[in-house]
């Protein structure tokens, strides 16, 4: 497509009001450090921009990347797949069309984000809850779930549907129940429809806009009780994942466990404590944040996991996963009146160490239920800056560090996750780094590695050496069976073979639904 092209396109689409920027260096920018040939971003205002950027993009035929936050970092950021798509940022785009406060889901865009939810149900006292992610509050939560992305106690695939899409066609398709002129509940509770469900084909594909969509909640429960081991033996990490599958499948522990390596839980530390630190006036420097990070609340892995319920059912199911996880390492079950007796006691008797901890322990209980951090977006800069005064927390694509991911699934068993472990430690010490791992347990027989390299953007040939490093990891896990279930925009050709007849079946929808392939192109397609 000639540049031509892209300018009349442009130009075309700003006569129609529509606002947008030529080349932006802050689109460019990515904790990756991955390079684009972008022409433009345009910013549609609502949905009827969308409608008219698609179909002046089939008269150009220029290729589009639609985003919804752009967030999506260590795997791209607000990157296209390939070279000269026109950015189309949906973040205006940021309406809650509807809140179900007695059945308990929400009708919202694409800009909405992990942040504006959870607060419009925090003021209305609603019943239900978001369920989020360990990303930032400002990610869209459409966004990530298209890709598939993971909550603190589902799988956030099967939590959106009833979709709204503008096809690459031009043409607008609603899923489910929902092209039936009639707004029913129905259509929000059962995202499957009559017929075939379409909802699928617009998770990690190009076929099309999504302009709103169905996302359920989660009621909240009458009792929380957040479980914390510190694990001392790297060795028992495959039998501690046996031992919460067992836990998790008789219901004793709620959600999604997750399992921290020393590499993860302090960086995700170290913002927690940043900021508790400077809302005390104290110093936040390093040598202090480290102070914390190695003190007796440690251990080369960690566990964070949760029981919900009744305070009767939440009572029993700490006694028992205390009683089921002790011989692994320390253990802490921290319910809302014990945590509010330790912290008076701490504060009382000057235990100002214990008092701070205490305060960032609060903030981590509070996540499974709903209320996004800033401070987990702090842990990319820590392991290369080890200070956070001068680095904007919030937006960690314009800073200095670097952050690259893998994300596997290996079955919940001993042997495959010590396979993944041996695996991902290996390739890693091929090319100088130590990778930062997390363990989620996303099913009783399924576990997601959350595996990440971090390094300065700085230095050229480190920031080649990581790339190639995850690159190598992702081929690797493909050829082992622990296939990643995302990828990030240069590993799309791993996955994707046009010998493949999965492939082409995915091709020749796309003939039908986005003729001139202007939808991201390259991205999960061929």
């Amino acid at each position: 497509m000639s540049l031509a092209n892209h300018s009349q396109f442009l130009r075309d689409c700003q006569s129609k009001g529509i606002p947008l920027e030529q080349s932006s260096a802050k689109i460019k920018a990515n904790l990756v450090e991955y390079e684009r040939e972008i022409p433009g971003c345009l910013y549609p205002r609502h949905r009827d921009d969308v409608k008219t950027i698609v179909a002046l993009a089939n008269e150009h035929q220029v290729a589009l990347f639609p985003l919804s936050s752009g967030k999506n970092w260590g795997f791209g950021s607000k990157m296209p797949a390939k070279d000269g798509a026109v950015i189309v940022d949906l973040m205006a785009l940021n309406r809650i069309i509807k809140i179900d406060h007695e059945l308990g889901y929400a009708v919202i865009e694409p800009g909405v984000t992990q942040r504006q939810l959870s607060e419009a149900l925090a003021e209305s006292k609603s019943p239900y809850f978001l369920d989020v992610t360990g990303s930032s509050p400002d990610t869209s939560i459409i966004g990530n779930s298209l890709e598939r992305g993971i909550g603190y106690n589902e799988l956030r695939v099967k939590t959106l549907g009833c979709l709204e899409v503008v096809l690459g066609s031009g043409n607008v398709v609603k899923t489910g129940f929902g092209h039936f002129e009639i707004d029913s509940d129905v259509t929000h509770l059962y995202p499957y429809g009559i017929g075939p469900n379409l909802d699928a084909l617009f998770f990690q594909s190009n076929f099309g806009i999504v302009l709103s969509g169905t996302i359920q909640l989660l009621r909240r429960p009458r009792s929380i009780a957040h479980l914390t081991l510190f694990i001392k033996d790297e060795k028992k990490v495959p039998d501690v994942i046996l031992k919460l599958s067992k836990l998790k499948e008789k219901n004793l522990i709620s959600g999604i466990p997750h399992v921290f390596s020393r590499e993860r839980a302090d960086p995700g530390m170290a913002g927690m404590l940043y900021y508790e630190l400077k809302q005390r006036g104290q110093d936040t420097s390093e040598t202090n944040i480290s102070s914390y990070l190695d003190s007796k609340f440690s251990g080369e892995w960690t566990v964070s996991a949760c029981m919900m319920g009744s305070p009767l059912q939440v009572f029993l199911a700490g006694w028992v996963c205390w009683l089921q996880l002790f011989r692994f390492g320390m253990v802490l079950i921290m319910t809302d009146g014990w945590h509010k007796y330790l912290s008076w006691f701490s504060g009382l008797f000057g235990f100002r160490k214990w008092n701070i901890l205490l305060s960032v322990f609060k903030r981590i209980r509070h996540v499974p239920i709903g209320k996004p951090l800033d401070e987990f977006v702090a842990s990319v800069h820590w392991p290369v800056t080890k200070e956070l005064d001068s680095v904007d927390l919030l937006e960690p694509d314009e800073g200095d560090a670097g952050f690259v991911y893998s994300a596997p699934f290996a079955a919940a068993t001993p042997e495959a996750v010590e396979k993944m472990l041996d695996l991902t430690n290996q390739v890693a010490k091929q090319h100088g780094f130590t990778a930062a791992v997390t363990l989620n347990l996303v099913t009783t027989k399924l576990v997601e590695g959350v595996i990440s390299i971090s390094y300065s953007r700085s230095a050229p040939e480190i920031v080649k050496k990581a790339k190639q490093c995850i690159r190598d990891m992702n081929i690797r896990f493909n050829k082992e069976g622990m296939f990643p279930y995302r990828a990030d925009i240069d590993s799309m050709d791993i996955f994707v073979n046009d010998q493949d007849v999965f492939w082409k079946t995915c091709a020749a929808i796309g003939k039908v639904l986005d003729p001139k392939g202007i939808i991201a192109p390259g991205r999960y397609s061929l």
